[in-house]
């Protein structure tokens, strides 16, 4: 089964009324994973696929951040968020796979849980590294195929319903996509029974 852009759009824009009532399942699978990732984060930031904003609260003050959505509903939640943490944010509609930025425009590239909705998720991965400097870092929290057997048999059998649902494909490996995508991984560690990857690579 695949799914397009316009369904992903249409997807979100429903759950992004009640897509934070999920924040307590970020606790529970991936701790504090969020935190040591975006500790790395530094000077010009740009998120991808920011959501709801869930990660605005753990930036370091003195980042410069971008964050775009591909679903302008998501995109008004992460901007309240802001407002109530008084973060100064620039906020833009945009699709990752097509980023509207010049090459080698941030120091950062950040992204958290989308991999896996990308209809070319290779080709978004290319233009995060097109986007980031030379000498940046790009830093990817993701969830994908189980490295055990029962777990990823429960995978593939639950993916179509899933992807349906949420528009999220549950049997991608982020770290075999980063490599065809031909960026530079660093640091890659695997978790939760081996379905969420936290991944730093450079372009």
């Amino acid at each position: 089964m695949e799914i397009t852009k316009q369904k992903v759009r249409e997807l979100y824009e429903k759950h992004s009324k009640y897509y934070d009532l999920t924040t307590f399942l970020d606790k529970i699978f991936l701790g504090n994973k969020r935190k040591y990732l975006l500790s790395k984060a530094y000077g010009k930031v740009l998120e991808v696929g920011a959501g709801t904003g869930r990660n605005l609260p753990l930036y370091n003050e003195k980042s410069d951040v971008t964050a775009v959505d591909l679903t302008p509903a998501m995109l008004e939640v992460a901007k309240k968020r802001a407002a109530k943490l008084n973060r100064k944010v620039k906020f833009q509609v945009a699709d990752t796979e097509e980023l509207p930025f010049e090459d080698d425009a941030f120091d950062t590239v950040i992204d958290t849980l989308v991999l896996c909705t990308y209809p070319n998720p290779i080709q978004a991965l290319r233009e995060m590294a097109r986007v980031c400097n030379p000498s940046g870092l790009i830093l990817l929290l993701e969830h994908g195929i189980s490295n055990r057997k029962l777990l990823r048999r429960l995978q593939y059998w639950r993916e179509d319903g899933h992807l349906k649902k949420v528009g999220c494909y549950l049997t991608r490996n982020p770290i075999k996509l980063v490599k065809e995508a031909g960026l530079d991984i660093k640091e890659s560690k695997r978790s939760s029974f081996g379905t969420s990857y936290t991944i730093i690579a450079k372009p």
